[in-house]
């Protein structure tokens, strides 16, 4: 740069005005190379605002946006994306007219076999059967007895004036540490395999005589078969969300599950259940065989058995 510098003065001294263009060039160089610059980064500039342009345009897009956070967009088959529960990973209540599940029809439930008899507990002539004698059927105006006699407190039942009482089997059952109330139908000419049952009901826990440690109130879709010697062998189970220590006491809450029979199935049933697994109870470290629960009851009404279409 000094010697540059240098050059362009004695020039300037011999003949000034031809240097005057020498230095005029001298800056057009200059010139054109910061025009060529800016021109660039203009150009890069207006690449990137074109990409974000497109970002904009698929964001935008209602068909790609999962409104309601459910985990489906409306492109994906979401059939209303203002309802988290309407998506086509939703279960489809039967029990109402909705399409949760956005196959287009609504879900169903028909009767089998002549139905579900004495569905609210209101029949002197109870169909409903138990294993151990651990259930009773209660009035509205009757008071409730619990752990500690009784209460004093009566329930008013959900679905007429009466309901259901299941308490711990305490061993009574030779099948399993389980209390179960229920239905079954037979099968004729394999009328049960592979169809798929629906059962609710309204179940509640009173705190005159809470759940306790591992105890759990289901209802149950049953398929066995049954073979010559009478052995029962499960081939398809639906279990419902569980009423245990921790849920809300003194409410009516809904439960309900699906089940679908496995070929060869011999008989299907609707089973309200107290189930009281082995645990340790006495707090000594160990679990004893019969060890379970001996306190904590249950009551249910209100319930809807069929053939689950949808």
């Amino acid at each position: 740069m000094i010697t540059m510098s240098l050059l362009s003065f004695g020039l300037l001294t011999a003949c000034g005005e031809k240097e005057e263009d020498t230095a005029v060039v001298t800056d057009t160089a200059d010139t054109e190379e910061t025009d060529t610059e800016d021109t660039s980064d203009t150009e890069e500039t207006d690449t990137e605002d074109t990409e974000d342009t497109s970002d904009t345009e698929e964001t935008d897009d209602p068909s790609l946006i999962d409104g309601d956070g459910d985990g489906f967009t409306p492109n994906e088959g979401d059939c209303d994306d203002a309802n988290a529960d309407i998506n086509p990973g939703a279960f489809d209540n039967p029990e109402n007219d909705l399409d949760e599940d956005c196959n287009g029809t609504a879900a169903t439930v028909t009767d089998f076999d002549g139905g579900l008899i004495n569905s609210s507990f209101e029949d002197v002539g109870d169909a409903w059967q138990n294993l151990g004698d651990t259930f009773q059927i209660y009035s509205s105006s009757d008071t409730i007895w619990g752990d500690d006699g009784d209460s004093g407190e009566t329930v008013a039942a959900p679905d007429g004036d009466k309901f259901v009482k299941i308490w711990p089997d305490a061993g009574a059952n030779l099948y399993g540490d389980e209390s179960p109330v229920y239905q079954e139908w037979f099968a004729a000419e394999d009328n049960i395999s592979d169809q798929t049952f629906y059962i609710s009901a309204l179940g509640m826990v009173h705190e005159s005589s809470l759940l306790k440690g591992a105890t759990e109130a289901v209802v149950l879709v049953k398929c066995f078969e049954i073979d010559s010697e009478g052995t029962y062998t499960s081939t398809g189970e639906g279990k419902s969300v569980a009423l245990t220590a921790d849920s809300t006491t003194n409410e009516w809450v809904h439960q309900s599950a699906v089940g679908t029979c496995g070929p060869g199935t011999s008989v299907v049933q609707a089973v309200l259940s107290l189930q009281t697994p082995d645990e340790d109870v006495d707090g000594n470290g160990t679990v004893d065989a019969g060890e379970s629960q001996q306190t904590g009851n249950v009551y249910f009404d209100h319930v809807m058995f069929g053939l689950y279409s949808n």
